[in-house]
């Protein structure tokens, strides 16, 4: 009988330290992810202009009708598993599909940049992809070169002013919160033509 408490004890124990550890880490992790997005709001990102635009593996050209006033950037980096990230793009069609019908003025874009190995299957999973909007693929790593303040973030999705600052940083799906935090963003830059007013205290 004793041992059997001293047994439940110490499993208690090990519960407590565990959840104890993970609390602090999820503590540490957050304060990590804190200080990336104050160090990414209000830096400017270059999107280069030698990007092919890809329809479903076609080549397109694309022609900007009227102003645009904010930009989604959702960019995977050649160290991310392009291939990986293609059989998940097709949850972006809820989003891109709301701003093309709802929101004149936002460009979303999408921009792979595929490691050199896997670039010849990365072109065939264009092809049969349901994504029915343009993909930016850089070839030659050029928005990962212009932007290599972006490099060493664990972050990949952005949302940018007129000015091309970033001004809300996350990814917004799995988060109906977050979700709303970028449908409310828009309205104001929209509403303002490219900017987010400053309040005056």
């Amino acid at each position: 009988m004793k041992t059997e408490r001293l047994h439940t004890a110490f499993i208690e124990v090990i519960i407590f330290f565990i959840v104890v550890f993970g609390l602090l880490l999820n503590s540490c992790g957050n304060q990590r992810i804190n200080r990336d997005i104050k160090r990414l709001y209000k830096t400017k990102i270059v999107i280069p202009d030698n990007m092919f635009a890809k329809i479903q593996g076609k080549d397109t050209l694309l022609h900007e009708q009227g102003d645009i006033y904010a930009t989604l950037i959702v960019w995977y980096d050649s160290v991310q598993c392009a291939l990986c990230k293609m059989n998940n793009i097709e949850k972006w069609n809820r989003l891109f599909l709301y701003s093309k019908d709802s929101v004149i003025g936002l460009k979303p874009m999408v921009i792979f940049t595929p490691g050199k190995k896997e670039q010849y299957k990365f072109e065939a999973s264009l092809k049969i992809t349901d994504f029915k909007y343009p993909i930016y693929v850089d070839y030659d790593h050029v928005f990962e070169k212009m932007n290599p303040h972006l490099s060493s973030s664990s972050h990949n999705v952005f949302l940018l002013d007129k000015n091309k600052e970033i001004v809300l940083v996350g990814n917004p799906f799995y988060n109906n919160q977050m979700w709303k935090l970028y449908k409310n963003t828009i309205g104001t830059i929209i509403t303002h033509k490219g900017i987010i007013p400053i309040e005056k205290p």
